[in-house]
């Protein structure tokens, strides 16, 4: 193995079925293997992994690429976070090779502060017999206060800004970092008096921090979280997931709660796939980050008005993003933690495992008038993009309602049409596919050979006339492959190709190269009638065009008249 080639050498040991089925159910079907795609929720799977062209393609999303696109989508690295994580699971080392590792930059920067800032706050709480009196008297165990890395902002006024100083941080940085305010008065800690829970991103580093007051008091907030920044984002980050994704995908679903400590307690009694929103409401954001791990939930919200108001809000977020959802409502006057710690975890999990359907909890809601709760439940199901969500729901409901299904059709048809006017009701944009493919095979034919079988494709360019391909997206990619033959990069795992392409692009090659079964014999035959197809449907386009020149149109017909015989 070269050791300037290192994505070459991870992929040439870690296989890309044994890594994607550590995610995915993987069934073999002829050359591939098919499950469930984990980017987006299906019902049939059309999730395709091959394992020679050691590719993977969604026929349903149009997401694809190699082991290093599905690490980076599944657990949204970077390129070079991938890298790591893949030469680690393939045991190949990055040291020897120069130039591999990122650059420092602001970004790492910021996370280095932000760790450095998570420690100085762990080694307050240590010292700290108020703040460490106060977890215990919510029950936290040394185990979750070290895995959640709880710390403890004292009162100091910059007592972090002056520890951040002399670790060598420039004040610039201090600034974007969000823990610090610069005032008329100087600089000054934006976290004080506060039990701090940092908020980690899903490779478990530090973005951020989450705190809460000691002491109950109406001029001062219980929570606050850290600004926003290029690290973190509020309504796009979801508290402990980084600690509960393989438990999520290991379960099937997540248990979403309202708070740091109810998720935290909810791991401490194993619970561990509980997750939260940051002291707001449910987003798409959280929902499309979860997503990656599972399209299930059970949202467990307090039994009052409040927690029953925001478990309506939470319902229209996830049937928005086609998330299966339930929901547990725990006894009044009690939420996740308290529940846990007073009657335990059987009691607790009797609550999960009682969660109501959208439909009971909508009925039940309206229980002294079934109409009313018909309509909130038709006006719920018009805005999801899942059909067979739809469908399964609206028998529910017919059941439940004793209202004819038809009916009910009838007016879940109304009320789509107005929620949506003549708009799409998916939600999203529907998956890329080859437009013109049905007009021109042999576009998609050449460009499958080209890619699947490396020997043939120096042939292929040589002999191909990019323009005579009407294709745009295949004609790019033509031109991307030549381009990189040119420079000498046209290896056989794509992976060059692959990293100049768009996404819509690279959703064509995958698909190509999962789609494209070569019989070695006819292969050259069949390039042979790929090119004379190329060649006639040009001669079409030039008689089109020449219509109005009849000497011109006389010399294209002879033309083709030949090319039909030879």
């Amino acid at each position: 193995m070269k050791n300037d080639n290192i994505p070459e050498e991870i992929k040439a040991r870690v296989d890309i079925v044994d890594l994607i089925g550590q995610y995915v159910d993987l069934k073999r079907a002829g050359q591939n293997y098919k499950g469930l795609c984990p980017f987006h929720s299906e019902k049939t799977p059309s999730f395709m992994v091959n394992p020679s062209r050691q590719v993977f393609h969604c026929f349903g999303c149009n997401k694809g690429g190699d082991i290093f696109a599905f690490i980076m989508e599944r657990e949204n690295m970077s390129f070079q976070e991938a890298l790591t994580s893949l030469a680690e699971k393939a045991g190949v080392s990055l040291e020897r090779t120069p130039g591999v590792h990122p650059k420092k930059g602001e970004k790492d920067a910021l996370l280095s502060l932000q760790k450095a800032a998570c420690v100085f706050f762990r080694n307050a709480l240590g010292s700290s017999q108020k703040a460490r009196g106060y977890l215990r008297e919510r029950g936290l165990s040394e185990g979750m206060l070290e895995g959640f890395e709880i710390g403890f902002a004292g009162g100091g006024r910059d007592t972090l800004y002056r520890h951040l100083k002399s670790s060598g941080y420039e004040e610039g940085l201090i600034r974007k970092s969000g823990l610090v305010y610069f005032g008329d008065k100087g600089p000054f800690d934006f976290f004080r008096e506060r039990i701090m829970f940092p908020i980690h991103d899903l490779q478990g580093r530090v973005v951020a921090f989450g705190g809460r007051t000691l002491q109950a008091s109406k001029d001062i907030a219980k929570y606050i979280n850290s600004p926003e920044s290029e690290l973190f984002h509020k309504s796009e980050t979801v508290y402990g997931l980084h600690r509960a994704k393989q438990a999520i995908l290991d379960r099937g679903y997540c248990l979403i709660t309202e708070g740091y400590l109810d998720t935290i307690v909810c791991h401490q009694f194993g619970f561990s796939h509980a997750i939260a929103p940051l002291g707001t409401a449910l987003t798409g954001g959280h929902l499309r980050k979860l997503k990656r791990f599972s399209a299930k939930a059970v949202l467990v919200f307090d039994g009052d008005n409040a927690g029953v108001s925001a478990a309506r809000r939470a319902l229209e977020t996830a049937f928005r993003e086609g998330f299966t959802v339930k929901i547990a409502l725990v006894p009044e006057g009690e939420d996740p933690d308290t529940m846990l710690r007073r009657q335990g975890e059987m009691a607790f999990r009797k609550c999960v495992g009682s969660a109501l359907s959208p439909v009971d909890f909508l009925m039940r809601l309206h229980k002294r008038n079934a109409l009313d709760g018909a309509r909130a439940v038709l006006q719920l199901l018009a805005i999801c993009p899942d059909g067979l969500m739809r469908d399964e729901a609206l028998r529910e409901l017919t059941e439940q309602s004793r209202i004819h299904e038809a009916t009910l059709r009838q007016e879940l048809k109304t009320a789509i049409q107005k929620a949506v006017g003549n708009k799409t009701q998916t939600g999203q944009a529907p998956a890329q596919t080859l437009h013109s493919a049905s007009k021109h095979p042999e576009e998609r034919v050449l460009l499958g050979i080209a890619l699947a079988v490396p020997s043939r494709r120096a042939g292929v360019l040589e002999k191909l006339e990019t323009e005579s391909i009407e294709d745009a997206i295949i004609k790019d990619i033509f031109e991307k492959l030549r381009a990189l033959s040119a420079q000498g990069r046209d290896a056989e795992s794509n992976e060059d190709l692959l990293a100049l392409c768009s996404s819509e692009e690279r959703g064509v090659i995958t698909r190509l190269l999962v789609e494209t079964v070569v019989d070695e014999e006819n292969v050259d035959k069949c390039l042979e009638d790929c090119f004379r197809r190329l060649g006639e449907n040009a001669r079409k386009r030039q008689i089109a065009e020449a219509a109005q020149d009849t000497a011109m149109l006389k010399k294209l017909l002879d033309e083709k008249n030949r090319l039909q015989k030879s």
